[in-house]
This record gives structure tokens, sequence and C-alpha cells, in this order.
């Protein structure tokens, strides 16, 4: 199993395990009254996807000027036994980084939203029905 692919599931871990904790999404998250849904906008999952690519760039990055070295120093120094310890934490560190991006964006997209209906509804808009 590749690293990429590990620290995607210690994502999904991690988001799975602060939901259960909090009952729900953050408030920092969602709306109350979106904090139980399971559904997501398309501007939501826009945000997951920028947030996925953002926590690729940083750490493909950090893969390749810090931790190529990192682990050839340890090769060379006979210390590879420490080279699973550090995946572990550069693991979770990958998720808790992609975890706080993906609620920046979010929030984000929640306060675009509400500038834009306050701006809607100072000009004198409303949503417009048919029906």
């Amino acid at each position: 199993m590749s690293v990429g692919a590990l620290m995607w599931l210690a994502t999904l871990l991690l988001f799975l395990l602060l939901r259960a904790l909090f009952g729900g999404v953050p408030a920092t998250m969602a709306p109350q009254d979106r904090r139980h849904a399971f559904t997501s906008s398309g501007r939501k999952i826009a945000a997951y996807i920028l947030a996925s690519l953002y926590a690729l760039i940083i750490f493909s990055v950090f893969n390749e000027r810090v931790l190529l070295g990192f682990y050839s120093a340890l090769r060379v120094n006979g210390q590879t036994d420490l080279g699973v310890p550090i995946i572990r934490i550069v693991l979770i560190t990958a998720a808790v980084v992609f975890f706080l991006i993906f609620g920046a964006l979010r929030r984000a997209i929640l306060k675009a939203d509400e500038f834009a209906r306050a701006a809607d509804q100072s000009r004198g808009g409303g949503r417009t029905a048919f029906g």
C-alpha cells in the first residue's frame, strides 16, 4: 500500500473520529441547522477536492525535499528502524493538515454564501420561486 493511500485512510479515520466526538459536524464546519446532515453541496465537495490537491502538493514537495534525505541519513547511520515511526508521524500530520485546510476552505465558503445572501437582501432581492 502506498504512503498516499495510507495518508488518505488516516484522514478518513480522523474525520470519522472527530465527527463521532462532536456528535456531528463541528460548528466551525457547518451551520447549526446542517450539523447532522449527510449531504454536501457542490461547493463543499469542491472544497474537499481543493484541500486534497493542496495537501498532495504540500506533502509531495515535503517528501522530495526533506524526507528522502532524512531516510537516506537513517540508512547510512544504520537507524532504519526509526523509519516506521517517522512514517506514522508524517501520516498523522498529513491527516491533520488536510483536515485544517478542508475546514478553512469550508468556513470560507460558508462566509461567502452568507455575504452573498446579505448583499442580495440589501439590494431588495429575494429568491425567485415558480409555483
